[in-house]
């Protein structure tokens, strides 16, 4: 896979919405993946859930992700939801801003349902921002989309709305990297922007 060209590889831009950052005590309430081939948005559906939480959220958290605690009391068991979003993983190299956070919140939670995610490559569109800009190595999401000239999503915090932000991105920052000649293959893409 690495020695394959970028326009002809699959990958999987994910992003996970939790109640806070610490994965040994905090929830995950929020997944989506879309798939993206090369340099365009994927032909094959993406993937989107609430989960339920397996203890009580603030009521902070909640209106920062504007949810309602009866839709995530009504939302589906992380048991039914992380099976079939992780099947997507399957070919795929795993796309996320601030990757290694989401994954880890997954691997925890998946390794207690009895799932695990495959072992992916994974590439963060923090560390392709940073390529381009060497001075917004750790933009956030908002900083990353207004330097590629994106509009932000109206429901940030959301993980469907800022899944699809992070796939505009990252075929922006695709173009962008390959227009200045520094990246030709799923090689050198991993090189500056693999973790």
């Amino acid at each position: 896979m690495p020695s394959a060209q970028i326009d002809k590889a699959r990958f999987l831009v994910i992003d996970l919405e939790m109640t806070g950052l610490d994965p040994s005590r905090d929830e995950i309430i929020e997944v989506a993946g879309l798939p993206v081939e090369g340099f365009v948005f994927g032909s094959e559906p993406g993937f989107y859930s609430e989960i339920e939480p397996e203890r009580s959220i603030p009521a902070e958290t909640k209106a920062l992700h504007g949810l309602r605690g009866k839709e995530l009391a009504a939302a589906p068991s992380a048991n039914s939801v992380l099976p079939e979003f992780i099947k997507l993983f399957n070919n795929r190299i795993i796309v996320g801003h601030n990757v290694a956070i989401d994954i880890e919140f997954l691997r925890r939670k998946s390794k207690s349902v009895g799932v695990l995610p495959p072992k992916r490559p994974l590439v963060d569109t923090m560390k392709m921002t940073g390529a381009i800009w060497p001075d917004k190595g750790r933009a956030g999401l908002r900083e990353m989309l207004s330097l590629l000239e994106i509009d932000a999503p109206k429901n940030h915090h959301n993980a469907l709305d800022d899944a699809r932000a992070t796939s505009e991105a990252f075929i922006r920052l695709l173009h962008r990297l390959k227009g200045e000649g520094k990246i030709f293959s799923v090689a050198d893409l991993l090189r500056i922007g693999g973790i």
